[in-house]
């Protein structure tokens, strides 16, 4: 357990808070632990980025604006002598500034930055690890493959090198013909144990044998190709199995606390029967959290996730068939029903012939206290105002089985808080009770954030605000895919929560929300602290990406920083409230690989950052091969010509070279 307290302090300054074990401070027989506290207005920020220089952001804490005029310093620390001034410059109008790094860039090095405005101090800590030389422009690389994936020791490996140069960034890449290469062939020890050398042909391949020796360990070993390219294989000892073991399906739906029964049976590979043998199986039980429960336990805040546990076993005889039945119940506590809990049981089986030989099958299968699940299918991050939307609905089985049926939804817009709550002041959840159904046990401290913490996903936010106005209902009507089209109304920018349900057939309802998100061009109604969203996933070049920006923290100053890279080409300072809402940005062939956008802003000392990335494919750099022969069927010893052909995106051949 842990708390977080607020020291009685009012004037700017450096402080050492001290904790003592004992009331008195006593120094003997005592555990004292302390912690320096800089108590001032202005936040300095740092973009971790390559090269030989540090971008920093100097804000105000309390008002979130620029700090002006804030003269920053930057110094190495090194124990053996004292601080040593590296670099100092004045922050601009927006508060940023760039200094070089020198020789600390390459060689690594701790640093601090210390600023100074209007009376304040600020100290940032920074650290430089060894940054290796940037790559060239120009990149040469090597593509490997081989004939299999697995082989036997003593086996032949046959392989292929392709090697290219060029400009990966920008997608110039060309195969390099004359190329001389060694392909080598290392064990799991790392130890050369085949190599061979090769020259590529015009098209920049080449091609040969190795060999896999006896006596090696077994497992993973590597296919190099100089320090530009490799493959991985595996290298195994196993003999030819002479029968096989199934598991089929039940005759009839699976149910909790309910008996079952499944069939299986073992064949030999030519078609007989295993008339002769011993089954062993066992059933394993491990539960599957419901999403809100898995959120927060990875989280750490609750009861760790319970191993799986085997809850049957048993042995039995083959028939002269062949065949087996296995008989259990797959038991539940009856106290999760209403927890949303659902169960992954795993069937292992073992047979074992009269000749010793011993083969496996397994068969996994999901149950849960209803018998069906619904999901909304993946929707667009963010739904245009004013504009009907088209979703779907999936009712499936728990083991992902499509099933038709009929359902109902409801949408309702959420009722927001009036006023955006910062990532440090949302409380958190409650942790869940212990798995025998007992409390956990909760300290007040428990329920706080650190005020370090800087972003949380909108989805996380909303989650806790309660249903407001209901908008718009109907009916859904899954068919055999288990899909139900589902038609939303236009709408007003907001959040607002679709809530579905369909009755399983045996008294149960499954149920499914999904928050959606609205905005127009002026933005969005959300009391969140930070949105950054792109309205899709990705975009091609030509089209216009549409960037959401939105704070619910009318006033505060948000810096805008996009990326490509890992290096920022454009900077934007914005008010929220005022220059934010949807910003369209025209994708360029120079987006190509994708770039990414942050957002920051500073309330109540608190740091705020949220992040959205936009992909650009290489559609241009897409080929298409269609592979044709003149004949359908061949005979063992034949002849036969294949015709390959290449074609570019829009469907043209494309030369060779």
């Amino acid at each position: 357990h842990r708390t977080f307290v607020t020291p009685p302090l009012s004037e700017p300054g450096g402080y050492l808070v001290v904790a003592s074990a004992r009331p008195d401070f006593a120094r003997r027989e005592n555990r004292l632990r302390a912690a320096p506290l800089l108590l001032t207005d202005l936040v300095l920020q740092e973009e971790r980025q390559s090269g030989g220089t540090v971008f920093l952001r100097a804000v105000e804490g309390e008002s979130g604006r620029p700090a002006a005029g804030a003269e920053v310093a930057l110094h190495r620390l090194d124990w053996r002598q004292p601080p040593a001034l590296l670099a100092a410059g004045t922050a601009g109008e927006d508060g940023s500034l760039e200094l070089a790094l020198g020789d600390a860039a390459a060689r690594g090095a701790q640093l601090v930055a210390v600023g100074r405005h209007r009376g304040g101090l600020a100290l940032l800590g920074l650290y430089r690890g060894w940054q290796p030389p940037r790559e060239p422009a120009s990149q040469r690389r090597a593509l490997l493959f081989t004939d299999r994936a697995l082989y036997r020791p003593g086996q032949p490996l046959f392989w292929k090198v392709l090697v290219y140069e060029g400009e990966v960034r920008a997608g110039a890449l060309r195969p390099l013909a004359g190329a001389e290469i060694e392909v080598a062939l290392r064990d799991p020890n790392g130890e050369r144990v085949a190599a061979a050398t090769v020259t590529t042909n015009e098209f920049g391949t080449g091609s040969g044998e190795l060999k896999i020796p006896a006596g090696r360990p077994l497992g993973d070993w590597q296919l190099l190709a100089g320090e530009i390219g490799s493959a991985a294989i595996g290298v195994e000892e196993y003999k030819r199995p002479t029968f096989e073991v199934e598991v089929g399906e039940p005759p009839e739906p699976l149910r909790l606390n309910r008996p079952a029964e499944l069939a299986g049976e073992a064949r030999y590979l030519f078609g007989l029967p295993v008339a002769e043998g011993e089954v062993a199986w066992r059933v394993e039980r491990e539960p599957l959290l419901p999403p809100w429960l898995d959120w927060g336990w990875r989280r750490g805040w609750w009861p760790p996730r319970r191993a799986p546990e085997t809850i049957a076993a048993g042995r039995a005889a083959l028939g002269a068939d062949g065949g087996f039945r296995i008989a259990f119940v797959p038991a539940a506590d009856q106290r999760e029903a209403g927890r949303g809990f659902a169960y992954a049981y795993r069937l292992s089986v073992e047979v074992t012939d009269a000749g010793g030989e011993t083969r496996t099958a397994s068969r996994a299968f999901h149950l849960g206290w209803t018998s069906v699940r619904l999901a909304v299918e993946r929707v667009a991050p963010l739904l245009a105002a004013g504009e009907a939307a088209a979703l779907a609905v999936r009712r499936e089985d728990l083991d992902g089985v499509p099933r038709a049926g009929a359902g109902s939804w409801r949408l309702l817009r959420l009722a927001a808080p009036p006023v955006a709550a910062l990532p440090a002041d949302r409380p958190r959840p409650a942790p869940a009770p212990l798995p025998d159904g007992a409390a956990s046990v909760v300290t007040p401290g428990d329920l706080l954030r650190p005020r370090w913490e800087r972003a949380a996903d909108w989805r996380e936010v909303v989650r806790d605000w309660p249903d407001g106005e209901e908008i718009a209902r109907g009916a859904l009507a899954h068919g055999e895919d288990g899909r139900a089209p589902l038609a939303l109304p236009p709408l007003l920018p907001g959040v607002y929560r679709l809530r579905c349900a369909s009755p399983d057939g045996y008294g149960a309802q499954a149920e499914a929300e999904e928050e959606l998100l609205v905005a127009g061009p002026a933005g969005t109604a959300a009391a969140v602290p930070l949105l950054l969203l792109f309205d899709r996933p990705s975009a091609e070049v030509g089209e216009t990406a549409r960037l959401l920006v939105h704070s619910g923290l009318p006033g505060r100053t948000l810096f805008l920083d996009f990326y490509r890279d890992g290096r920022a080409f454009r900077r934007e300072r914005l008010a929220a409230g005022e220059g934010g809402g949807l910003i369209e940005l025209p994708v360029t062939a120079g987006d190509r690989g994708g770039f990414s956008v942050r957002a920051s802003l500073v309330a109540d000392h608190q740091v705020v950052e949220a992040q959205a990335e936009l992909e650009v494919p290489w559609t241009n750099r897409r080929l298409r091969l269609d592979l044709a022969s003149f004949r359908d069927r061949m005979r063992p010893g034949d002849h036969e010509t294949f015709r390959v052909v290449v074609r570019d995106p829009a469907g043209r051949p494309v030369e060779a070279g």
